[in-house]
């Protein structure tokens, strides 16, 4: 388990920010992962083979054929910060009306807050859980944009 998430997060922190979470995720049991833990950390892989051909190029020769874009367009020349957050825990299952309520613990339920820097393509990125537990969504988010102002 611990060699697969720390090969997933050199990945995650070179060429493929898509995983950071689920690897900041699964690192949390590597003392103690159960089963279902390695069949995440094995579909993470999976996902990763499959998605070989996606990453981030990073280069000083001008190539036509290499772009990068979000789903509006960004000056190239200009440093833009962008950032989002999800409010409460990560598990979003379904919980069977029969079973007894599940209490969270305090840390589980915090939200992760994540930002990416655009200089004419991803300068920097950053996916991590808040140090605190928002109230709400809005809260969630604007701690999201805290942290990326302590990067600039």
């Amino acid at each position: 388990m611990q060699e697969l998430v720390g090969s997933m997060n050199w990945l995650s922190t070179q060429t493929r920010p898509d995983i950071t979470t689920i690897t900041a995720i699964l690192a949390q049991y590597n003392h103690s992962c159960s089963p279902g833990h390695i069949d995440s950390a094995k579909y993470a892989i999976r996902y990763l083979i499959d998605s070989a051909g996606m990453g981030i190029k990073f280069s000083s020769k001008a190539d036509h054929d290499l772009e990068s874009f979000v789903k509006f367009p960004i000056d190239p020349s200009q440093l833009t910060p962008l950032t989002n957050a999800n409010w409460g825990p990560q598990d979003q299952s379904v919980p069977n009306p029969n079973d007894p309520p599940i209490l969270l613990d305090l840390f589980k339920s915090r939200s992760i807050a994540g930002y990416i820097i655009w200089l004419g393509g991803p300068f920097d990125w950053c996916s991590k859980r808040q140090t605190y537990t928002a109230c709400s969504s809005a809260e969630a988010e604007i701690g999201a944009v805290d942290e990326c102002t302590k990067t600039l």
